[in-house]
């Protein structure tokens, strides 16, 4: 906007409107440059959001499979291993809870 733009519009709308109608127009040119920003960083949250999904849904895995490790290691192990064996895959299978 130019001078006489600005000139024009104080002398027909009056001090306050005008005053309001450049508060409007300063606040609405720094939202159009900081949308980009926040655009990228909520891109970049959605992203992260199905990264750690995708995890969840391993270490989820990753534990059941632990768990059937241990069911196997006290199935596998003969009666004098057993009673030493149990204590560890117990302690184990609580840790995976």
């Amino acid at each position: 906007m130019t001078i006489q733009d600005w000139q024009n519009l104080i002398t027909t709308a009056g001090i306050p409107t005008a005053f309001l109608s450049v508060i409007v127009w300063m606040v609405w040119k720094s939202m159009r440059s900081v949308a980009p920003y926040l655009h990228d960083a909520y891109k970049r949250h959605c992203d992260l959001i199905e990264e750690l999904k995708v995890s969840v849904q391993d270490t989820k895995k990753t534990n059941e499979a632990l768990s059937h490790a241990a069911n196997a290691i006290e199935a596998l192990a003969d009666d004098q291993h057993k009673v030493n064996v149990i204590p560890h895959t117990m302690a184990m299978k609580e840790e995976l809870k």
